[in-house]
């Protein structure tokens, strides 16, 4: 059993990361061997989600003891401690993504300017990222220019000996979070750069809508997602439906007006672990 929210929402985050589909068509100048790449950059991202799991102290996310919830309401975006937890949850990705927004490649490594860095740590107002660096070489990581606890350099080289060429996967993921304004209109559902969805290196103009539909239901039980990819299959047998979803439910439309919602209740980050 933990002790903290923390520890429970990393593993919700690890077990949210889904898997990347064998063939699935990739943003314009991606190498077609991305997709291996980036399965085993999925493969680290849980890594770290469940070292903080096990360590968030470490991290310096928010430790909230599991017994404080938010004030008798129910659900991750009531304010409270649940919803500061989850939000805290955020700072090793957006370290990360700091680090590549920093930085280029040079072959196997990503050399980062440290005042460039200094700065995009400032604007996204990450304190401790030391915290954060150290474990990251905890898991193997190596960091060249940065020691007890400080940037020694006028750069940072960022390298990942156990499998090198996670540095430049990682970069690129980093660099297609922006989606592109031509590629805005083919979203049909919210996307988690913290869960490293491979649909941000996608291109969306072409991704089938049904990939869409099994992403949103990978973390649901087995019957209401069977229920939810039959209702989807069955409303589609009209081709003038129109499928839009969020966070917090699906809506069909026909001709404009909505012919029906659904909402899965369970479809939030639980708090009865």
């Amino acid at each position: 059993m933990y002790k903290f929210h923390a520890q429970y929402q990393a593993i919700e985050y690890a077990n949210s990361i889904l898997p990347i589909p064998e063939n699935y068509p990739l943003r314009e100048g991606l190498d077609k061997n991305f997709r291996d790449n980036f399965k085993e950059l999925t493969e680290l991202a849980r890594v770290i989600y469940h070292d903080i799991a096990e360590n968030p102290e470490e991290y310096g996310v928010l430790l909230y003891d599991i017994n404080d919830c938010n004030n008798g309401r129910i659900g991750l975006f009531c304010p409270g401690p649940v919803l500061d937890s989850w939000k805290s949850l955020r700072r090793p990705v957006d370290i990360i993504y700091a680090l590549s927004c920093s930085g280029e490649i040079k072959g196997e490594v990503l050399k980062v300017d440290a005042r460039v860095l200094a700065s995009k740590i400032k604007e996204m107002k990450l304190s401790r990222y030391n915290l954060i660096l150290d474990r990251l070489a905890n898991i193997g990581f190596i960091f060249e220019g940065y020691a007890n606890k400080k940037i020694q350099d006028d750069f940072i080289t960022v390298s990942y000996p156990q499998n090198p060429k996670i540095i430049k996967t990682l970069k690129t993921y980093c660099n297609c979070r922006n989606v592109e304004e031509s590629q805005k209109i083919h979203i049909k559902t919210d996307m988690n750069f913290y869960t490293f969805d491979y649909k941000f290196t996608a291109d969306l103009s072409v991704l089938p809508e049904i990939d869409w539909v099994r992403d949103k239901v990978f973390t649901w039980d087995t019957n209401a997602k069977e229920f939810y990819l039959a209702f989807y299959q069955y409303m589609k047998k009209n081709t003038n439906v129109i499928y839009k979803s969020d966070d917090f439910h699906s809506d069909f439309y026909i001709n404009g007006q909505m012919a029906a919602k659904i909402r899965y209740e369970d479809d939030l980050w639980r708090q009865d672990y």
